[in-house]
């Protein structure tokens, strides 16, 4: 389907007067064409995916949590020592992580990497070191 170019009016594609506002066209192009429908908006799928990947991660150190203040409170330590304990080790997961929710968040192509050299390598410090500066950089 064509339009005009002056009014946006829907024409024939061998008209070469536009029925609403008389405009002359072209005859080699009596219109302009229409404008595609946009795209599914790319970038937002993508941080969408990014962001629940994301909430997975801290899904699963969440579980984790549960789990060792589970473990801890059953063995026979109070529930405050066992809270305390497992909440020190879920923060110390969370910040662990950081480089893997950035480039989760960032919707970063090399994603898995990331977070595979992140999982692998965080622990020498110059692994996770590496892991942020590969998250936060520029595509």
């Amino acid at each position: 389907m064509l339009f005009c170019s002056r009014c946006g009016a829907a024409v024939t594609d061998m008209a070469n007067f536009c029925s609403q506002c008389s405009n002359p066209l072209a005859p080699t192009n009596a219109g302009v064409t229409a404008p595609s429908a946009p795209p599914q908006n790319i970038t937002n799928q993508a941080a969408l995916e990014g962001s629940a990947a994301a909430a997975i991660l801290d899904g699963c150190i969440a579980l984790i949590v549960l789990v060792l203040l589970l473990i801890e409170w059953l063995s026979g330590a109070g529930f405050v020592q066992a809270a305390v304990s497992s909440g020190a080790v879920g923060v110390g997961m969370w910040v662990y992580f950081i480089p893997s929710r950035i480039a989760f968040k960032r919707s970063k192509k090399q994603k898995t990497p990331i977070a595979v050299l992140n999982l692998l390598l965080g622990w020498t410090i110059l692994g996770w070191v590496g892991a942020l500066v590969w998250a936060t950089s520029s595509e």
